[in-house]
């Protein structure tokens, strides 16, 4: 073996360890950023309609949703107050079908009640 053939295998191996961490870095930066778009939606939504938000978290697989939720949307399960003081509970679906929540501002609730 040579020295460059040496190199030339070392130069190979970084490469691909620069784009292996670059593919995670995206990855990482695309779930951040979806993540805090969901809830400046969901923080949006309930602004609007002049309810308080006491809690959310995205919901796991819903059956009933499955025909009705893209990948590109997200489900949240939430608890908020109104004006009058009473507590509501329901599931919120934030983004399009097509655009998701990075590309739209979209919130449809389902009450529980």
């Amino acid at each position: 073996m040579t020295i460059h053939s040496d190199f030339s295998e070392f130069l190979g191996l970084v490469l691909i360890v620069a784009w292996a961490l670059g593919i995670v870095s995206l990855w990482i930066w695309t779930e951040t950023l979806w993540a805090s778009r969901s809830e400046v939606i969901l923080r949006k939504w309930a602004s609007s309609n002049g309810l308080e938000l006491i809690t959310f978290e995205p919901c796991g697989f819903k059956l009933e949703w499955l025909f009705k939720v893209s990948r590109q949307q997200e489900l949240y399960s939430v608890t908020v107050r109104d004006c009058e003081n009473r507590e509501h509970s329901g599931v919120v679906l934030c983004g399009s079908w097509l655009g998701g929540v990075l590309f739209s501002d979209k919130a449809v609730v389902t009450w529980n009640e």
